[in-house]
C-alpha cells in the first residue's frame, strides 16, 4: 500500500494563519499610505482654491465665500471639491473670512474630509499664511 499523499489538517490551518497574519499588517499600511494620498490631495486643491481666490481678490477686492459641496453656481468659478470628480473626491471645498477680518482682508480656505481622518479632520489655509486642522494631530495636517 501506498502512504497517503497531501497535507495535514494541522499544516493548513497554520499556513492559513501565517495568510491571514501577513494580509492584516498589508491592509494597515494600504490604509495608511491612502489616508496620506487622500491628504496630500486635500492640501492640493486648498492651495489651488487659495491661489484662485487671491486672483478673484486681485480683480474685485475681496474674497469669494461658500459653503463645502455648494452647487457651482454658488461658489463660481471656483472648484467645491477635491481631485477630478465629486464623486470621486477626497475632501469637500469652502471659504470664509479668517476669525475677526472682513473678506476684504483675509480668506480661509478649508477641506471637509470625507473619510474618517481624526488625526487631521478639517483642512484649513488662509490667504495671510497661516495653515491648520482640526484634528487630534496637528503635525500630521501640512506633512
Amino acid at each position: 500500500m501506498k502512504p497517503a499523499s497531501g497535507f495535514t489538517l494541522l499544516e493548513l490551518l497554520v499556513v492559513l494563519a501565517i495568510v491571514a497574519a501577513v494580509s492584516t499588517l498589508a491592509l494597515a499600511g494600504y490604509e495608511g499610505i491612502m489616508l496620506k494620498a487622500r491628504r496630500t490631495e486635500g492640501r492640493a486643491a486648498l492651495l489651488e482654491l487659495l491661489t484662485q481666490q487671491e486672483r478673484h481678490f486681485s480683480q474685485h477686492h475681496s474674497y469669494l465665500p461658500f459653503a463645502p459641496g455648494s452647487s457651482q453656481g454658488d461658489a463660481a468659478p471656483f472648484k467645491t471639491y477635491s481631485g477630478d470628480r465629486p464623486e470621486h473626491s477626497a475632501y469637500l471645498l469652502g471659504a470664509q473670512p479668517c476669525t475677526d477680518m472682513s473678506l476684504q482682508q483675509c480668506v480661509m480656505v478649508y477641506a471637509v474630509p470625507r473619510h474618517e481622518d481624526r488625526a487631521a479632520g478639517v483642512l484649513q489655509a488662509q490667504s495671510n499664511g497661516v495653515r491648520n486642522c482640526t484634528g487630534t494631530d496637528v503635525r500630521s495636517c501640512w506633512k
